[in-house]
């Protein structure tokens, strides 16, 4: 289970719910434990993982009403939300920026206060982030955790903790029976694309950040291994087309009598690796070759490449449902972040998307309404969408 920290009593935690209300008889806990960053505090939408309304039901003439308050009696799936500031975390690649994949260290402090706040209150059953990017920092979350807890006199407990749908990137490929039961039987291949979403594509300016930011979101220790820097240096130099073709060259030379067509790969590998009782019992060459046709199936997409986009703009772009639904429905706007992305992977199908941003959910549901497809605003979404042949660099 993944899990999650907060800051110190100094931090001041912002609760959301009506001081009103309350947990139904007999529960422990009614509210959201959310991470944010400084700054970060510009008007949120329904659908935001940072506005209560995503979260319960409000009376349908509050809806654009700031002070709403959430319709009582709570339903099952029904929370309040609270906050806690990472104080100095900021947007961008600077030092104290969620862009910087190394930040963890220049935030250490600030994130396990922010986190004390949060395991300290009672009424908070689960952590996550505002952000996306927050996913980078989850294990430092954990390490911050840890500490907490083992503090002298210490009453804190662990909670349940996923900072960023991102967190998810790695659990159709290594926990593909855990996937299954969610989605049914995955058809997912190593020729397949999956698109990550994001509100800036700066982050992934080239492949060796794309790497980097998959090793910080990595599940197991590893695969943690298997994607350090000196790894994602050589990934980014060779050719997105020869990783496919490289899994099979490493499997006809481990196991040459045991071929296989493509497409078939992952399958392969999966039922070697039951046989061998784990991932990690695999080969050395076979598991590298694994991992680097999973890295390889994603494609970044940039929000911001979408007119109108910013973080503070009520009118237009990425916070303006509107806007963005008009410019997805316009498959010639070269604003149209969705068609842009299905241009670029042609020749590969469109397995999944994951949607990096906390912020898109007008996205996700495009793709699920306009465009027909299976995609998720929470993770991986099985699609049939063929987009031709052949092998694209991106």
């Amino acid at each position: 289970m993944l899990y999650i920290a907060p800051a110190s009593p100094s931090t001041e935690a912002e609760h959301l719910t009506p001081s009103t209300l309350s947990p139904s008889e007999g529960e422990t806990c009614s509210k959201l434990g959310l991470l944010v960053m400084a700054g970060y505090a510009w008007p949120t939408q329904p659908g935001d993982v940072d506005d209560l309304r995503t979260w319960c039901r409000v009376a349908d003439d509050q809806v654009d009403n700031p002070d709403y308050e959430c319709l009582q009696p709570y339903r099952d799936d029904e929370f309040g939300l609270v906050k806690a500031r990472i104080t100095n975390l900021v947007f961008g690649d600077g030092e104290h920026g969620i862009e910087n994949f190394q930040v963890a260290a220049a935030i250490k402090h600030e994130l396990k206060e922010a986190l004390r706040t949060l395991l300290e209150d009672k009424d908070v059953c689960a952590i996550t982030g505002n952000v996306g990017f927050m996913a980078q920092i989850q294990r430092d979350a954990e390490m911050a955790i840890n500490e907490l807890v083992a503090e002298p006199g210490s009453q804190l407990q662990r909670k349940p903790m996923a900072l960023g749908i991102p967190s998810m990137m790695m659990v159709p490929y290594l926990f593909p029976d855990l996937y299954d039961m969610k989605h049914g039987s995955s058809s997912i291949t190593e020729n397949d694309k999956v698109l990550l979403f994001t509100s800036n594509f700066g982050a992934f300016a080239n492949k060796t950040l794309l790497c980097t930011f998959m090793n910080k979101v990595s599940i197991l220790d590893f695969v943690e291994e298997q994607i350090n820097p000196t790894n994602c240096e050589e990934w980014a130099k060779k050719n997105p087309c020869d990783f496919g073709k490289k899994l099979q060259d490493e499997w006809n030379k481990t196991y040459p009598n045991e071929t296989f067509q493509s497409g078939q790969g992952w399958v392969k590998v999966r039922a070697k690796a039951q046989e061998k009782g784990g991932l990690e019992k695999l080969e050395p060459n076979i598991l590298e070759a694994y991992i680097e046709s999973i890295a390889n199936v994603y494609v970044p997409v940039g929000a911001n490449n979408m007119s109108g986009y910013s973080g503070v703009d009520l009118t237009g772009g990425f916070h303006s449902v509107h806007e963005v639904v008009k410019i997805l429905k316009n498959r010639s706007n070269p604003a149209n972040i969705v068609q842009l992305a299905i241009n670029a992977t042609r020749g590969h199908r469109i397995s999944g998307a994951i949607m990096g941003s906390t912020e898109m959910a007008p996205h996700s549901n495009f793709l699920r309404q306009e465009a027909g497809m299976e995609y998720g605003h929470v993770g991986h979404q099985h699609s049939g969408h063929l987009l031709g042949e052949g092998c694209q660099r991106w």
